[in-house]
């Protein structure tokens, strides 16, 4: 039996926020639902205005996605769950909030893509037959190390790399540790003319050349 399928557009979003109207727009057709990570595994598992017996979720430019729901909107969204969450979790929550201060652990896409991934093949609830496809359009080749993305065939973290920009901020001891030192100037004896215009000293007529040395003609 072939599936319904449902289609995202990465391009119609960028926080999670604006991903939420997009499942409403998509999967609901603007009917009311929690708008939170648990009713969004709700949905995704069927019977709330989706199918029950599974369905094909298309998300077109993921890649966008990707970007846009990556660390600095994963700190924003940590930031907001500390003011309200149980005081018993607020530590585990500021742990979480550090480690994506300093680009590790799971975004906010990855959040969304693990809830959908669990309702279809090898997810602990794949009895609910939901397909996942990330349309992508050039895709290098990642793997997760449990702390970082990295890149296949490199061993440091992409914030680490040479030439990558990074959301890590000065507290993070690997980006600290990954950062090159700056090349210390190279001066010469022209460096410190009188003039300050790197020209070569004029010799001083009147003053005794060094031992070994004749004089100069002025």
């Amino acid at each position: 039996m072939t599936k319904v399928v449902y289609e995202l557009d990465g391009r119609n979003f960028r926080t999670l926020e604006d991903f939420y109207d997009e499942v409403s727009r998509v999967l609901v057709s603007g009917a009311a639902w929690g708008r939170d990570l648990d009713a969004l595994n709700d949905l995704i598992r069927g019977g709330f205005g989706t199918p029950r017996d599974g369905f094909v979720l298309r998300w077109v430019n993921a890649h966008l996605s990707r970007d846009r729901l990556g660390y600095p909107e994963t700190v924003r969204r940590l930031k907001r769950r500390l003011t309200y969450c149980h005081p018993s979790n607020r530590a585990a929550v500021s742990a979480e909030l550090r480690e994506a201060k300093c680009s590790r652990g799971p975004t906010v896409f990855d959040w969304i893509v693990a809830i959908i991934r669990r309702h279809g093949p090898g997810g602990e609830e794949q009895e609910d037959g939901v397909g996942l496809v990330l349309d992508i359009p050039y895709e290098r080749a990642w793997r997760y190390t449990g702390q970082h993305w990295v890149e296949a065939g490199s061993s440091l973290p992409t914030h680490q790399r040479p030439g990558v920009s990074s959301g890590c901020s000065d507290a993070c001891p690997a980006f600290k540790k990954a950062r090159p030192e700056r090349p210390r100037p190279q001066f010469t004896s022209a460096s410190f003319s009188p003039s300050g215009t790197g020209s070569p000293r004029t010799p001083d007529p009147g003053r005794a050349p060094p031992p070994g040395r004749s004089p100069r003609s002025p």
